[in-house]
C-alpha cells in the first residue's frame, strides 16, 4: 500500500493531467502573434463585461488603443492602430442598455516612430449587418474592445464566426442563429 504523500502525489497528478485536458484557452499563432482564444461559448462569455446583438452601423475613427499607465491617456511610446465603428445595439444578452456602442477593432500595431505592422488575418466587420459581439470595455474611455478571439459572429440564417483565429470555425461551427443566441443567452446567465 502507498503512503499517504505517494497517494496524495498520485491524486494530485491525477487531478492536473484531467484538468490540463480542458479546454479553457487555447493560445495561437499566427505569424508574430499569439492570440488569446476562447474555445466555448461559456468560456466567451465569462470573459465578456458585454454581449450585445446589434447592426454594424459605419466606421467612426481610427484610434490608439494602447493606454499608457492612466488608462484614460493614450500611451506614449505603444500604438494598436483599430478602427472603431459605431454599432446599434438590438437586444443587450449581457451588460450595457446603452443604444448605441463603439467598438474597436486592432488593425495595426508598433512603436511610435516606426512603421505599423498590420494585424495578421485583420478583417473588419461588416457595415450594415447583424452580429453576435462578445465585449470589454476599454478602461478610461466608452469604447468596447475584444476580450478573446472569437468575439464576433455575423447573423443571417446561420451563425457564422469572424476571427483573426484560423481554427475559429472549427470551435465554433455555423449554425442557425436563433439557437446560437439561445445558447449565448444561457451562457451569459451562468457568467
Amino acid at each position: 500500500m502507498r503512503s499517504f504523500p505517494q497517494r496524495r502525489s498520485a491524486v494530485l497528478l491525477s487531478v492536473l493531467l484531467l484538468a490540463a485536458c480542458v479546454p479553457t484557452a487555447v493560445k495561437a499563432d499566427i505569424g508574430d502573434q499569439l492570440l488569446d482564444t476562447a474555445p466555448t461559448l461559456t468560456d466567451l462569455a465569462r470573459r465578456s463585461e458585454v454581449i450585445v446583438v446589434g447592426r454594424i452601423v459605419r466606421e467612426t475613427h481610427e484610434w490608439n488603443m494602447a493606454r499608457g499607465a492612466d488608462p484614460a491617456v493614450e500611451s506614449a511610446t505603444k500604438i494598436i492602430l483599430a478602427q472603431t465603428y459605431l454599432v446599434a445595439v438590438e437586444t443587450p444578452l449581457k451588460g450595457v442598455s446603452a443604444k448605441e456602442i463603439t467598438i474597436a477593432v486592432p488593425k495595426a500595431r508598433g512603436l511610435k516612430g516606426y512603421p505599423l505592422r498590420p494585424e495578421e488575418r485583420w478583417s473588419p466587420p461588416a457595415i450594415g449587418q447583424r452580429y453576435v459581439l462578445f465585449l470589454l470595455q476599454n478602461p478610461g474611455t466608452s469604447v468596447y474592445g475584444l476580450p478573446a478571439e472569437p468575439s464576433r459572429f455575423r447573423l443571417g440564417t446561420d451563425a457564422v464566426v469572424e476571427s483573426r483565429w484560423p481554427d475559429a470555425a472549427r470551435y465554433y461551427p455555423a449554425r442557425p442563429s436563433q439557437l446560437f443566441i439561445q445558447d449565448v443567452v444561457e451562457a451569459a446567465r451562468t457568467n
